[in-house]
């Protein structure tokens, strides 16, 4: 027999993006003692297919010329939850969300996941103390951006932010507003 025993002797940051940051504080609530922060992007907190308070698919700003360019299935996958369609958006949905995406399996992800957990994350014999950064898009049409806002009442050390102009990829498409939200946030701790 072997066994695998994983150490880690520093409580780490968990980060978690749609349903990731559901993930994230399923994590967290069966393993509070080894996390020392968390920051949530976009995070799913109703599981399923757009549950919850989610907005309508809303086109901020589209440049014409890029969308014609692009092939329908690239057009299809790009138009589907971000709402500034430019071509810097573009450049950095090719380099950071495209690759994941070709990665996927979409049969078990469209067919066979459910995304429900066996447990609530979010419940908690006292409110988790840890500290939380929340990001959501106002525009997100994927997870929203109301359902979030609630998740400081169980995660009670937390900043929440809605970016405005921003769907459920928020960092592609407002990535200074992002990476500077992030950066304080960490400095403050």
């Amino acid at each position: 027999m072997i066994f695998a025993v994983n150490v880690i002797k520093e409580k780490f940051i968990i980060v978690g993006q749609s349903y990731g940051g559901l993930l994230a504080r399923a994590f967290v609530n069966r393993h509070q003692d080894m996390v020392l922060k968390m920051i949530l992007l976009c995070p799913c907190v109703i599981p399923g297919v757009k549950k919850g308070r989610v907005e309508p698919v809303t086109i901020i700003e589209k440049d014409e010329e890029l969308l014609a360019s692009l092939t329908e299935d690239e057009y299809k996958n790009f138009a589907m939850m971000n709402v500034l369609l430019t071509k810097k958006v573009w450049e950095r949905y090719k380099e950071c969300i495209l690759p994941a995406l070709n990665m996927a399996d979409w049969d078990f992800l469209n067919h066979r996941l459910k995304g429900e957990l066996s447990f609530n994350p979010d419940k908690f014999e006292s409110p988790c103390k840890i500290p939380c950064l929340i990001i959501a898009g106002k525009e997100d049409s994927v997870v929203g951006y109301r359902d979030q806002f609630d998740l400081m009442k169980v995660y009670v050390n937390s900043t929440y932010f809605a970016l405005n102009n921003a769907g459920h990829n928020l960092q592609i498409e407002q990535p200074e507003i992002f990476e500077s939200i992030v950066r304080a946030w960490l400095g403050g701790f």
